[in-house]
């Protein structure tokens, strides 16, 4: 076909879209459940007699009327109020184990996003999940798979209090405007476990869920999250299949109702933990523990029915050893870094369900996500007809698109400018002939899974004509934070940074020094435990093999896990952690003390004196939050700086009449380190660029951790700046972009961070790299794992394509 004929055919199907579409009718969207509170009172009064301010310089709530419709106002005094929020309760008693997200009816003044926080009280904890008001929109979906706990709250079913709070800000006091307050729900046959009474045991718990609802959403499977206390007054009543990604305690109620579960022909996904009765049911007898991580990089699942198998990669670091009962079967082996299978088993089942011997991990998002379809879709063979009706559905939503139509018109705007429009126009036919098998398929009603298959395909050659489409910018600044000094899991250096390059990125910011230890050779630092040999020269020598910059990253203050316990306990004994009010340590370094200034000065300088660096990057470079420090150092020094004796410590400080003083005494401590850094380190190294990455708000970051980024700009300190903007709501990321390109002012390099692989799919990254062009000098992704590469291989498809 030619160019030109190919180009009107383009122009026809996204005015028109194919008719090979799939037909059937629309998946369940949610639909209310319930209201929480529809903010239409008659009058002022009633307003503040329902909601009541929560902390106790919060101003009491107000009424508006907008649209004829009267609504509630909630002020934002922060101009005369110096607490970190501003925050209403609403009592009352909702029952909301049915409730899969709560829909806020919200609006801000100006073109700023205000940050907020939800919290639902039960028994003696919080339900809680923080979100923002974004200029332009007027509600937010809070789904539950990201509420955390807070306290040991008492489920779902006994809500008892609301409490909305609206995060500190500075500049011109201003509202926001509530209208209403949602319970949310939609049809699922799929129930995913979340464990409350084993998160004591397993914090990891809620993180493991919302990585199983992050899964099946990008699957288009429609799910319920049921804790403890709905599973036990029998909320898996009428679910086909129920999966327990971390499981560690199992109530006896909720063990009696997942056997009556089963009996009823309900089936099972576990993973990791079996507790009895899952383990009878299962077929599965636990012994010992597996560590050795050589052993357990991988395993190949074979699906039913003659399906393709499937290789997930888990680079696990420890697995149940399990027996088997005879009428269970093994699905897969574990699979060392070598690539020999073992004798140990994976993935088993019987006619009750899968085990799985360790957590889904997070690398290798795509075959995990198979990995769990075809898991389902085997127990429960009508989710593939559901699967087909979502999937058809959300056909196009890629990238901040609202559909099919969308894409291609950009697809199309793109296009035009477009070097290669062979390879956009490639992938826009082979779409519409994989949506046109779908058709085929789903014609023949035994072949359902055929067409989710197809249709997932054609989603994904759309997303990567999109991609394609998209043009490089020339200049701009881009680069991944790399977490691990060694990089990439399975990769050398030299692989890693060539990978890097290849995907048309041009500079690393390795993390390779904490608050008291160094993957390194250090005269300042001790070795970090497991550091063995010199992962830095190995990072610098591909990098510049390869033509990428290096800004090496140090985590300031913060100890992590690096320093060893003996050296903990000294440094607690010598007073130089940081405290909270009660005068308990956490392992932070006290930036007040000199000889942790000191310490954090030297070995950032050595950095820049040993190594041919590009640059050097401030992580952590604040107090752990507001509720530290209050040390005898703190006190000693604030008391000689200021020439006056605190009498009343540390209330003087934290809510009395020295309370700005202390706030700017914190700011001084780390402002101090940031200059020294900085005029030390140009003259150590000539040419080389000072950067932070810093909470994305400086007007609650220098109050609540003492980060004054924008003074820092200002004196000339940093030559580019990261705030961490990591969300998964684009709009918000746009906001919080132009939001910091206001305070930075053109002064240096805005360069955002992107928190690719906290939760974003790869074409989410896409839409938040465009939303940076639009008004910063690049961006920085976070995190370079495995799990980055799939990003990484999207943008190298246009947006970061070499030339």
């Amino acid at each position: 076909m030619k160019t030109s004929n190919t180009f009107a055919w383009l122009i026809l199907l996204a005015a028109t879209l194919s008719s090979a579409r799939p037909t059937g009718s629309e998946p369940p969207a949610y639909e209310r459940i319930t209201a929480l509170d529809s903010c239409e009172y008659p009058s002022v009064e009633s307003a503040r007699a329902a909601w009541t301010p929560a902390e106790r310089d919060t101003p009491p709530v107000d009424r508006v009327v907008q649209g004829g419709r009267p609504q509630l106002a909630l002020p934002l005094n922060f101009n005369s109020n110096s607490s970190w929020r501003v925050a209403w309760d609403r009592a009352g008693s909702w029952d909301l184990s049915l409730c899969q997200a709560i829909r806020v009816r919200v609006r801000i003044e100006g073109d700023r996003p205000a940050e907020m926080i939800l919290h639902l009280h039960s028994g003696d904890g919080w339900y809680g999940v923080n979100f923002a008001a974004v200029p332009g929109e007027d509600s937010v979906d809070l789904l539950r798979k990201k509420f955390e706990i807070e306290g040991q709250p008492g489920g779902w079913d006994h809500i008892d209090r609301v409490r909305v709070s609206v995060l500190r800000e500075d500049g011109a006091e201003r509202i926001v405007v509530l209208s209403g307050l949602e319970a949310m729900t939609r049809p699922a046959r799929v129930a995913v476990y979340r464990n409350d009474s084993g998160v004591k045991v397993e914090p990891g718990v809620p993180e493991y869920v919302r990585r199983t609802g992050d899964a099946l959403d990008r699957l288009s499977i429609a799910y319920e999250i049921v804790g403890d206390e709905e599973v036990s007054t029998g909320r898996l009543a009428g679910k086909q299949v129920a999966i327990l990604p971390l499981n560690p305690v199992l109530p006896e109620a909720s063990a009696a109702e997942i056997e009556k579960f089963v009996a009823g022909g309900g089936r099972l996904i576990v993973c990791y933990c079996v507790p009895a009765p899952l383990n009878g049911l299962l077929g599965v007898r636990s012994s010992d523990a597996l560590s050795d991580g050589n052993t357990l990089r991988s395993f190949t699942f074979e699906p039913a029915g003659g399906r393709a198998a499937v290789t997930a990669r888990q680079d696990s670091w420890i697995a149940r050893r399990v027996a088997v009962e005879a009428e269970t079967q093994v699905r897969a082996v574990w699979i060392g870094r070598d690539g020999a299978p073992s004798s140990e088993p994976a993935v088993t089942s019987n006619t009750n369900g899968f085990f799985v011997g360790h957590v889904l991990t997070s690398v290798d998002q795509p075959h995990k996500d198979l990995l769990l379809q075809e898991m389902i879709g085997e127990l429960w063979p009508g989710m593939w007809e559901n699967v087909c009706k979502a999937r058809t559905a959300d056909l196009g939503k890629i990238a901040g698109f609202k559909n099919e139509v969308e894409v291609r018109k950009a697809i199309l705007a793109n296009r035009a400018a477009a070097e290669d429009k062979t390879a956009i126009d490639e992938r826009l036919h082979e779409a519409d002939r994989l949506a046109s098998e779908a058709k085929a398929a789903l014609a023949d009603k035994t072949n359902a899974a055929r067409a989710a298959d197809c249709l997932a395909r054609a989603q994904d050659a759309l997303t990567r004509a999109y991609a394609a489409s998209v043009p490089p910018k020339a200049g701009e600044f881009r680069a991944v934070w790399c977490h691990s000094p060694t990089g990439v899991a399975g990769m050398t250096w030299d692989e890693a940074i060539k990978r890097l390059a290849d995907s048309g990125f041009n500079a690393i910011i390795p993390n390779m020094s904490w608050g008291y230890s160094a993957a390194y050779e250090s005269r300042i630092l001790p070795r970090a435990p497991g550091a063995e040999h010199d992962p830095l020269t190995e990072c610098l020598a591909a990098a510049k093999k390869y033509g990428v910059a290096v800004h090496v990253w140090r985590v300031n203050w913060n100890l992590f896990w690096h320093a060893g316990l003996k050296q903990r306990a000294e440094l607690r004994t010598a007073g130089r952690l940081q405290t909270d009010e009660s005068g308990k340590p956490i392992d932070w370094l006290c930036p007040s003390n000199p000889e942790n200034q000191k310490l954090e000065l030297d070995a950032m300088l050595e950095i820049a004196r040993n190594y041919d660096v590009a640059g050097l990057h401030f992580d952590y470079i604040r107090y752990s939050d507001r509720s530290v420090c209050f040390c005898p150092g703190c006190r000693q020094q604030f008391e000689m700086r200021t020439g006056a004796a605190v009498k009343n410590w540390p209330v003087d400080v934290t809510t009395g009449p020295l309370r700005e003083a202390y706030l700017q005494f914190r700011r001084d401590n780390i402002t101090q380190l940031v200059a020294a850094v900085s005029e030390q380190a140009r003259k150590v190294r000539p040419g080389i660029q000072i950067s932070a990455a810093v909470f994305p708000y400086w007007t609650s970051a220098r109050n609540d951790v003492g980060q004054d980024w924008k003074l820092w700009i200002e004196k000339g300190y940093l030559d580019f700046v990261c705030p961490m903007q990591y969300t998964d709501n684009g709009a918000l990321f746009e906001a919080k972009t132009k939001q910091s390109a206001a305070w930075v002012g053109g002064s240096v390099p805005l360069i955002p961070g992107i928190g690719a692989t906290l939760g974003l799919a790869p074409d989410g990254t896409l839409q938040q790299v465009l939303a940076a062009r639009r008004q910063a000098d690049g961006f920085v992704l976070f995190n370079y794992d495995r799990a980055l590469i799939d990003h990484l291989d999207l943008l190298r498809l246009g947006a970061t394509k070499k030339k």
